[in-house]
């Protein structure tokens, strides 16, 4: 990736961290500053200090604003405010310090100090994202030290302490500067892995969604044909293998699909197409996909359908079929006897029950299989864990339904 100089988005990307980094540290900040300009009133006039505090603040927060649109910030003249702003906060909040140290107070000068130092190392690590305001920030600080430096020692005589003085003020600002700059490749060099891992996550998601599909076509010519051959043969040993052969494909056809969907969901492209439809027909219809499997299993599969449930209501079809097929197929894994029982009903709106609304259809399946054990219980439906009671399967269908 070329530098930020030269890439826009990239700039706006670290300017965006910047102020990500700005907000997260601004109580701290404001805490910290508050403290020093009450020092800074024991010292100094009152007036002189609240009017650098007013001018930190605002800037502050006009500065903030700005970064709000990284965009429109990198373009025409905003560039030259938001860096005039950056260094009119640092140059408001240090000139308490650089009048503090004229202040013939001991005290007064260990204030000085620490606030150039400290100011100094807040730019260093926080404001190290963006480099242009890193480096606008520290110029300021070390051009104020400087002049209050030559204000110090600008009497005859003094130009060896002011020339001394001066180099270590210098020396300071360039190691600091140095830092700076490491920091910022630091920060720099995290983002781009974090960018690569995003793309490397995206890529590994598409090839599966890619693969997955190309897989369909095959699987289906297997199904197609195992089902034509099924009709076709009298012999039962051979029926019994094919239908074998069968519910592999069909098993694997399951897999494939949960991967699809899983990445659709994982990428936001899983989209809800609502229609007028019969919600009762849909759940009937979907449960008689399931009851010959349940039969074979020794299972019993029962429906009950709230008569309150509308003959037509506006919902996505296919979303609901899935989500139900995938509970129902979890069920059926993992129930050794007994049976299903799907209960579908109008939940109760309990905020203001009185006032028309969308209704709420409620569906729930339940079964005679082996419960969840209290640690299984909040990563049922991530789809990291193995089937529900040691059941075949890898957790995706629950995951999907959620």
């Amino acid at each position: 990736m070329t530098d930020s100089q030269h890439n826009p988005q990239d700039e706006a990307d670290q300017i965006t961290r910047q102020r990500a980094a700005l907000m997260q540290e601004a109580p701290l900040r404001m805490l910290a500053g508050a403290v020093a300009y009450g020092i800074a009133m024991l010292l100094l006039p009152p007036l002189v200090v609240i009017a650098c505090a007013a001018v930190d603040i605002g800037t502050e927060i006009a500065v903030m604003r700005i970064m709000r649109r990284p965009a429109r910030l990198l373009r025409g003249p905003g560039r030259w405010v938001y860096l005039a702003g950056s260094a009119l906060i640092e140059a408001a909040f240090l000139l308490p310090a650089a009048l503090a140290w004229h202040v013939p107070n001991p005290l007064a000068m260990v204030f000085a100090v620490g606030m150039m130092c400290g100011s100094m190392l807040q730019i260093t690590t926080v404001r190290a994202i963006h480099l242009p305001m890193g480096l606008t920030g520290a110029a300021t600080v070390a051009v104020m030290a400087l002049a209050s430096n030559v204000l110090q020692w600008r009497g005859p005589g003094e130009l060896g302490e002011l020339a001394a003085s001066s180099v270590a003020i210098l020396a300071f600002a360039g190691y600091a500067i140095s830092a700076l700059v490491s920091n910022r490749g630091l920060h720099r060099s995290a983002a781009l892995a974090r960018q690569r891992a995003e793309a490397a996550d995206a890529a590994n998601g598409r090839f599966l969604a890619q693969m997955s599909h190309e897989l369909r076509t095959p699987l289906n010519a297997i199904l197609g044909m195992g089902r034509a051959v099924q009709v076709r043969t009298a012999d039962p040993v051979n029926r019994d293998r094919i239908a074998t052969l069968l519910r592999a494909a069909e098993g694997l056809a399951a897999m494939l699909d949960d991967i699809l969907d899983l990445t659709a969901v994982q990428e936001g492209r899983l989209p809800l197409r609502p229609r007028p439809c019969d919600p009762r027909d849909e759940i009937a219809t979907t449960l008689a996909l399931f009851q010959p499997r349940a039969e074979e299993l020794g299972l019993t599969l029962t429906l009950d359908l709230d008569p309150a449930i509308p003959a037509r209501a506006t919902f996505d079809p296919q979303r609901l079929r899935q989500c139900l097929s995938n509970l129902l197929s979890n069920a059926l894994k993992a129930t050794a006897e007994g049976g299903i029982r799907v209960e579908a009903t109008i939940a109760a709106q309990t905020d203001a029950p009185q006032i028309p609304g969308p209704q709420i259809l409620q569906i729930i399946v339940a079964d005679t299989g082996p419960g969840v054990p209290a640690h299984r219980r909040a990563d049922l439906f991530d789809g990291t864990g193995p089937g529900r009671g040691g059941a075949a399967g890898h957790g995706l269908g629950l995951s999907i339904a959620r």
